[in-house]
Order: C-alpha cells, then structure tokens, then sequence
C-alpha cells in the first residue's frame, strides 16, 4: 500500500516523500481440532481453530491446508479463524492463511491422523501369485495414488480404496511377512502379517 506521511514543524505542517507501507503477512502458530490437539481424520469434515497473529478483519480469509481449501472460513479475531478441514493426508502438512492478499505459512502446526493397518486378510499360509488381499485399519485416505503398499519389498498395487479398507494385489509372497502400508508421508507403526507357502519355483512365471 502507498501512504501519505504529513510532518509537523515550526512552518506547518509538509508532506513527506511518499513512500511504502506493508501489514505483516498472517502468522499461524497453533492449530486446534475437534478431537483436541494438532491432528485431524483423513477424511475430513470436522472444525478447526487456528490462532496466531496478523489475521486482519472480517473480509473472507483464505485457508487451505497442503494445497486444499477449507471449507466456510470464518474470521473470529485478529488472531483466530475456523474452517472446515478438507480430506487430506500427510504429517505436518503445510497450513496457508491470506488475508488481504497477504499470505502467512506453517508447517509445524498441523497433522493429519497417520495410518493404522489392523488386519490383513488372508493372514493363513496360502499361495500367492497374483493374490488379493483386504486390509482393514483406519485413516488410509480417500485417494489410491497417495497409499503404498508392500510386502516384503514387493508392491502390493491398490485396486479399491475407503479410508478404512483397502484391496490390493500382490505379485508374490513367500513365507511370514509383515504389511507396510504408507500414506503420504506417514508409516503405519502397526503391521499384520500374512504366511504365504509359496509357489514351487519351477511355476514361477509370467
């Protein structure tokens, strides 16, 4: 923005060289959501608070969260907003506030919920070439390119997605080995296993 600066003398009042003045962007420094700390479902759909500074006054701030709006934004104070979170995934995602065309950035503040593996189904020895398994946990996202999958350094490739089942097709598999499932950046820090038998190696091909 340009102002105009008058100085006051002994001669009257001047003015000064015009010159530029900016507000300081929006700063975050604390996110709150419904469940009571920096974190939210992968779904989405509840409210959050942030607080900080520099948020201006009511005139339609921006809020998105890694890339994402919120939904309905609503300016409480020059230090606090709420919105709607948006389905997302990832730890410490980046949360951009603008007010005024003025935008302010954190990526220390606010966390979606880290996948959880549970069960995975069949987790009795079987023989896998081309074999389906179901996986059943929590906060796996509503987005198959952003969920990895593998077994055993073998990719388990995604074919059906909630964000508390997931199908996926596995090349092969042999022995007892544990599931790593990832969403975003986040690792599952549980993981089932599944016995495979194998197949006879004079059978494996494609």
């Amino acid at each position: 923005h340009t102002v105009q600066v008058f100085v006051q003398g002994v001669g009257g009042t001047l003015p000064a060289a015009p010159g530029s003045f900016n507000y300081n962007v929006p700063n975050v420094s604390v996110a709150t959501s419904e469940l009571g700390g920096g974190f939210g479902p992968t779904t989405g759909g509840i409210a959050i608070t942030l607080m900080g500074s520099n948020f201006g006054h009511a005139q339609g701030p921006e809020i998105s969260l890694a890339g994402t709006r919120c939904g309905v934004p609503v300016w409480t104070s020059d230090s606090s907003l709420t919105c709607r979170l948006p389905a997302g995934v990832g730890g410490r995602v980046p949360v951009d506030v603008v007010v005024a065309g003025r935008k302010g950035s954190s990526d220390k503040v606010f966390s979606y919920q880290a996948p959880e593996a549970v069960k995975v189904t069949p987790d009795e020895s079987f023989q896998c070439r081309g074999c389906e398994l179901e996986v059943t946990g929590n906060h796996f996202g509503l987005q198959i390119d952003q969920l990895k999958v593998s077994v055993d350094g073998h990719d388990c490739i995604v074919t059906a997605l909630t964000s508390r089942r997931f199908l996926c097709l596995l090349s092969f598999g042999d022995g007892k080995k544990a599931l790593r499932v990832q969403v975003g950046n986040q690792v599952s820090l549980t993981a089932p296993t599944s016995s495979f038998t194998g197949i006879p190696s004079t059978l494996r091909f494609i």
